[in-house]
This record gives C-alpha cells, sequence and structure tokens, in this order.
C-alpha cells in the first residue's frame, strides 16, 4: 500500500462503535482507526463502516485531500485478504456501497483507485495555487502509488517524478524545511520516494 505521511499535513470504549474503537466525528480519526482494524486487527467489517464513514463526511465538506486518501483506504480494503477471508460475513451484512459484492469486490478495488487519483488531482489544483510543496508531493506520491496499484507503470513513474521535483521545490523554497522519510531506513521523504521508483522499475 502506498502512502507518505509527512509532519505538514502528515480510552478506548465500548458501545454501537465496537470494542476498542474511539467515538469520533473527525473523519481523519476514522481512516487511522480502519487503518489500525484491518491490518493489525483483522476486522475488516468495522474498517469498511468508519471508511465509508470518511468517504460521505469528506464528500460533505468538500475537502479533496480527505475524500482522496478516503477512497484509496476504501480500495485497499476492498481488494485486502482480510475482506477476501471475512467474505460469509459480507455476504450477509452486505457493504456500505452496494454496488460492491464479494465477486466484484476487486474490480471494484480498482475502481475506487481511478476514483481517488480524480481528487488527488483536484487537490493537488488547490495544493499548487496555495504554494503547499510539501503536500503536493504527498499527492503526487500517492497518485504514482495507486496508477502502479492499477498496472500503468508509465504514469506512476511519471507522478513519482513530480513529487521527487515537488520535494526538491520545498527544499528551495525553504531550505530549513525537514521532510523526512515516513519509514525508517530512509534518510529523507526523497529517499523514500526513490525506493519506490525503483521498485516499479522506473
Amino acid at each position: 500500500m502506498y502512502k507518505i505521511i509527512l509532519p505538514l499535513f502528515f480510552v478506548f470504549i465500548t458501545g454501537c462503535n465496537g470494542v476498542g474503537v474511539v467515538n469520533t466525528n473527525n473523519p481523519q480519526q476514522k481512516l487511522e482507526q480502519a487503518d489500525s482494524l484491518l491490518y493489525e486487527q483483522n476486522r475488516p467489517l468495522l474498517a469498511e463502516r468508519l471508511i465509508f464513514e470518511a468517504i460521505t463526511e469528506y464528500r460533505q465538506t468538500n475537502n479533496q485531500f480527505g475524500l482522496a486518501n478516503a477512497l484509496r483506504d476504501y480500495g485497499d480494503l476492498l481488494g485486502s485478504s482480510a475482506v477476501a477471508q471475512a467474505g460469509v460475513q459480507f455476504l450477509r451484512a452486505g457493504f456500505h456501497d452496494p454496488d460492491v459484492t464479494m465477486q466484484n469486490n476487486l474490480d471494484k478495488s480498482k475502481y475506487y483507485f481511478a476514483q481517488s487519483i480524480e481528487h488527488y488531482n483536484l487537490a493537488g489544483i488547490e495544493a499548487s495555487r496555495n504554494g503547499e510543496l510539501s503536500k503536493l508531493m504527498n499527492i503526487y506520491f500517492n497518485i504514482g502509488g495507486l496508477y502502479a496499484r492499477l498496472g500503468n507503470q508509465s504514469k506512476s513513474c511519471a507522478f513519482l517524478d513530480k513529487a521527487s521535483n515537488a520535494y526538491n521545490d520545498a527544499i528551495l523554497q525553504n531550505p530549513h524545511v525537514k521532510l523526512p522519510s515516513p519509514k525508517q531506513g530512509y534518510g529523507s521523504a526523497l529517499d523514500y520516494i526513490k525506493s519506490k521508483q525503483n521498485s516499479i522499475g522506473c
């Protein structure tokens, strides 16, 4: 899963939300909880609900960047092994998107990736207009990762190049800014971008 989280943009309770889930109206917190539910706790049904709630809330506030993140995460969920393993449960409960079934979830995963790209592009226009170069780097990185997931190497490499250029522009704009890698083992966000370029074969 291609994600880059940067500082700039980067009590448990019980009840209707489920054990271990914090009741929140913040869609970003819902995505963070869904990530833990899906990849650490193997609870895809609850993760699916939280992601879909985040999608709805970001649409209502016209938050293009947040919506793109949520759509990407929904695509990740639909294509995950956790959903495949919980097939019987999803057959019984259904998906929050009524057009998704256990027969077309992989195709719908790609659909949501494509939708995410559209909204990242809209967010990129806003970030470029506002001079938010670090955010623009993040957007380009995510688009590059999504195109890789969709099997489009040329577009993936093109957007990873844009992410690299946005990093360099951000450093030129503010030489004192720190853009660390979100993962250990990489000295900077640029190193992380280059590792993705190498893994894709750019």
